[in-house]
């Protein structure tokens, strides 16, 4: 096995392992936000579980994919890694 099959396969087996307890706390948040979010910040915060929601979606996909940016600039495409970035934050 050559050192880019093997990288490939501790980043994959890496991402599964820490994609499993992400899915389950974000299964959690899902369905307690508003709770989750009383408790935390109090009552009046309450009215904020969907923006909650967006964000534990968005962090729990960012966890099940891996860190494609880290991996790119470990290995030598830290400009299309800058570029993706860039254009990311246009876009948004």
């Amino acid at each position: 096995m050559n050192d880019n099959a093997r990288v490939e396969k501790i980043l994959q087996t890496a991402a599964a392992i820490m994609a499993l307890p992400s899915t389950l706390i974000a299964i959690i948040v899902f369905l307690a936000s508003g709770e989750i979010l009383a408790m935390v910040f109090g009552p009046a915060y309450t009215s904020g579980w969907n923006v909650l929601i967006v964000l534990v979606a968005g962090h729990t996909i960012n966890v099940a994919v891996g860190s494609p940016g880290v991996l790119m600039a470990m290995s030598g495409h830290q400009t299309a890694a800058m570029l993706i970035g860039i254009c990311a934050g246009v876009i948004a």
